[in-house]
């Protein structure tokens, strides 16, 4: 197994955003913006 922080904290990310979504009740808008795919490799 390798250790790879950056997928780890772009998966966390999304987790994140996901549960505030359905805490709220709305959707998180920019999750697959340019500066988020620069910024983490991937949208969220």
């Amino acid at each position: 197994m390798t250790d790879d922080f950056e997928q780890f904290i772009a998966h966390r990310a999304g987790k994140i955003l996901d549960a505030i979504a359905i805490a709220t009740g709305k959707p998180i808008s920019g999750r697959d913006s340019e500066e988020v795919i620069k910024t983490f490799g991937v949208n969220i």
